[in-house]
């Protein structure tokens, strides 16, 4: 459908019957919705409306999960396992620097790797 077409189809419908104060406000009423940035929220449909919902669920879930872990083995606590890996994964650049001195030592080693590992505490 080209331009004209279309325009002469919009042309060709009526207008839907107002009351003249309806016409005589409309002008106004249109500017004043602008000027107030007033725009209509599209409506959310089918898996959209759903997606935030399924994600709040989700995310207070795992925290109760994680509540309740916490309470019932303490050793096992997320947040404690979470912590711990942190502070190891804080030590690897200091393991990481000393690992060319141990393999020299364990190149260094003539009577193998298992002599190496029962001498050490």
């Amino acid at each position: 459908m080209t331009d004209r077409e279309l325009d002469a189809q919009l042309r060709a419908l009526r207008p839907p019957e107002r009351d003249p104060d309806y016409w005589e406000w409309f002008p106004r009423r249109v500017l004043a919705e602008v000027r107030a940035g007033a725009r209509p929220r599209p409506r959310r449909r089918g898996l959209m409306r759903v997606v935030p919902r399924l994600a709040w669920a989700s995310g207070l879930s795992l925290v109760a999960a994680v509540a309740v872990l916490c309470v019932e083995s303490p050793r096992q606590c997320p947040v404690r396992v979470a912590v711990a890996s942190l502070k190891s994964f804080a030590r690897l650049p200091s393991d990481l620097a000393q690992l060319p001195e141990s393999m020299r030592a364990l190149m260094r080693v003539d009577r193998g790797l298992g002599s190496l590992i029962e001498e050490q505490p």
